[in-house]
């Protein structure tokens, strides 16, 4: 997602003049609102284009947002475009850039109008300068825990909280402390305005995706509950890139970007950054929100303290050579990178433990020194490798290596839940599956994911999933595609409750009936009649959906696969006479389950015939004890149900 694509990024506030009209007839000389003369353009993208102006009567440089009048006609687009406006105009601090005006123009289009940062992106200068001096550092992410402090006190969460989103403001343009980095916080476009905003979580992908999936928390990616711990997540984030140089997860395409940010751990801080400052950046760092700091206010405090420490100069501490300096140092480690692939795979907890192990830093006396030395423990070290190599002869571990700093287990077996009834489990790769979780979840990053994937790529539990993320956003052709190429894949995979459930709610809307009871009819075997049946059986009420269920029940496909359960149910129903009925009750009363008690309390009546309308209408059926028999047994039989999971989630 480019930056203007999504009328988000505000480093456009800084660039200079640009010339591209973009889609819509440019701004540049017209009066907007009746106060604001746009003075230049400052980029223009597929969603709207971003404006320097000047308030007529303040005399007041403001930066000026206009969504196409063709985009402002998306209602998701507009929504985030309010809730920019709205989150941004409840936050009051000075690190924070705020919104003064929103409205419509003339031709429908809409504007909002916020505070002009002059000044260059945080992600630009990380692109320009790599890691940041420590002290640098800790003051940008004080300020921009500052900032969220404030937010999180308006219930505002950020929720795309990255690099580009974080200006530092022009120097030339202060004229006090020109020399200190000055940050604002921009782009609260995905804010979720306070803990009841249900809407907040149901903003449909517009081009690819909403929010940052480099910048994103493990529980956002995989379609969670999203609190203020995200953004503290985010900040995280964007600590360990100004420190390392590199953000901790990267991938050049979208699915192992979000396998990594879900179930990586980051990768160990250059040996330089002090310990103290690795504990803070690791803790916003956990995967999972209850371990990381649980407030910005709490971070603060902690960032305040690495603030102080690395400000002040400390002349007498030493610091001995960094590792890679050492001699012999980086070819021990190569020879433990490059042991064989049976070997790494015998002694895999021992190997990735001390190579994680290996590359920390240790103080001693106040310096920072490798845990390499003395070099001569790296000799009892690869031996021990080599020795569990040699013991274990090539055979995977399952067991674990207990050490001073923890425990590092061994591979674990698959984790999956419990396959669908009858179907044959298959192991997936556990990344794979957290994806796959996270799109039933409601994840819009890991949807968007799965359907960058080829078909040649997916397996029947993907299918599955892709069908459920499609189904739960009620795009009903696409959900049923992916569930045909499930039932393709394994036809045991039209048991899948979820997806049944979701498709009998969806087949009472007219909207959608056609697709899902025609797919139903072709694709569900068995099933299909019970589900045709559910539809046409539970309302009196004539409507386009009983109808069609009730046309498709007596195609040749339905029927040929049809139980006895239900083709006795429908028997009954088109029974006439008496002793048409007699005939069928050892059928009912052998096989027949609960739909066909309505029939059958028909028949118990012993009055509503003859001129009076007194008469019994069956006597035939009072000779013996047939009906009474056949009704209790059918009683006992529950019938197919299609009930909607109490776990489903619908989107949008």
């Amino acid at each position: 997602m480019t930056p203007l694509d999504s009328v988000g990024d505000n480093r456009a506030l800084v660039s200079e003049p640009h010339t591209d009209d973009g889609p819509s007839p440019s701004l540049v000389g017209t009066l907007v609102a009746q106060r604001y003369q746009v003075e230049a353009l400052l980029g223009s993208g597929g969603m709207g284009a971003v404006y320097r102006a000047r308030h007529v009567h303040m005399q007041k440089v403001v930066a000026l947002k206009v969504l196409h009048r063709e985009t402002s006609e998306r209602p998701e687009v507009v929504s985030r475009f309010e809730r920019e406006a709205i989150a941004a105009g409840r936050i009051d601090h000075p690190n924070v850039a705020a919104a003064t005006d929103f409205g419509r123009l003339g031709d429908g289009s809409f504007y909002l109008v916020l505070e002009y940062v002059a000044g260059q992106s945080l992600g630009s200068l990380l692109e320009e300068e790599g890691a940041l001096p420590l002290p640098r550092a800790l003051a940008i992410a004080e300020q921009i825990a500052a900032a969220l402090a404030a937010a999180h006190r308006a219930e505002i969460v950020h929720r795309d909280l990255k690099p580009d989103n974080v200006m530092l403001l022009d120097p030339a343009t202060r004229s006090t402390r020109p020399e200190a980095d000055i940050v604002k916080v921009l782009d609260f476009g995905l804010a979720k305005l306070e803990r009841k905003d249900a809407d907040a979580t149901q903003l449909t992908m517009i081009g690819a995706i909403y929010g940052t999936p480099q910048y994103m928390s493990p529980e956002q990616a995989g379609g969670g509950e999203v609190d203020a711990r995200a953004d503290l997540y985010a900040l995280g984030l964007i600590l360990y890139e100004m420190l390392a140089g590199k953000p901790p997860f990267a991938a050049e395409q979208l699915m192992p970007l979000l396998i990594k940010q879900m179930t990586e751990e980051p990768p160990p801080l250059p040996a330089d950054v002090p310990r103290p400052v690795r504990k803070v950046v690791m803790k916003l760092l956990e995967k999972k929100p209850e371990d990381r700091f649980q407030s910005a206010e709490e971070l603060l405090v902690a960032l305040r303290e690495l603030g102080k420490a690395a400000a002040t100069p400390d002349s007498g501490r030493a610091r001995l050579p960094s590792v890679t300096s050492l001699p012999m140092v980086p070819q021990v480690v190569d020879k433990l990178d490059e042991l064989s692939s049976s070997a790494r795979q015998a002694s895999r907890p021992a190997v990735d433990f001390l190579l994680r192990e290996l590359r920390k830093p240790i103080e001693i006396g106040g310096r920072v020194a490798p845990r390499w030395l003395p070099l001569s423990a790296l000799v009892v070290v690869l031996g021990v490798v080599v020795t569990i190599v040699a013991v274990r002869g090539g055979e995977p571990s399952t067991g674990s290596l207990q050490g001073a700093s923890g425990t590092a287990s061994g591979a674990t077996g698959d984790d999956e839940d419990d396959p669908p009834p009858r179907r044959k489990p298959v192991q997936l790769d556990p990344a794979l599956r957290q994806v796959l979780e996270a799109a039933k979840n409601g994840s819009d990053t890991a949807l968007y994911a799965l359907q960058q994937r080829t078909d040649a790529e997916r397996s029947v539990d993907e299918w599955l999933a892709l069908s459920q993320a499609l189904l739960m956003r009620k795009q009903v052709q696409a959900g049923l595609d992916a569930f045909a190429g499930a039932i393709a894949g394994d036809e045991l995979a039209r048991e899948e409750k979820a997806l049944l459930g979701a498709l009998r709610h969806l087949a009472d809307d007219e909207a959608h009936a056609d697709a899902i009871l025609q797919f139903v009819a072709k694709h569900l075997g068995p099933i299909a009649g019970d589900f045709l049946f559910d539809v046409w059986s539970k309302t009196s009420a004539k409507t386009h959906a009983t109808t069609r269920a009730f046309e498709l029940l007596g195609t040749r496909g339905v029927q040929k696969q049809m139980s006895d359960a239900l083709r006795i149910a429908l028997d009954l129903r088109a029974a006439e006479k008496c002793e048409q009925y007699a005939k069928l009750l050892p059928r009912v009363e052998q096989v027949g389950d609960e739909r066909t008690l309505t029939p059958l309390r028909e028949l118990r009546k012993e009055r509503g015939c003859g001129e009076s309308g007194r008469d019994d209408c069956y006597p035939c059926l009072r000779k013996d004890k047939a009906l009474d028999a056949a009704y209790t047994q059918a009683a006992l039989r529950k019938a197919p149900q299609f009930p909607l999971l109490r776990r489903w989630r619908w989107k949008g």
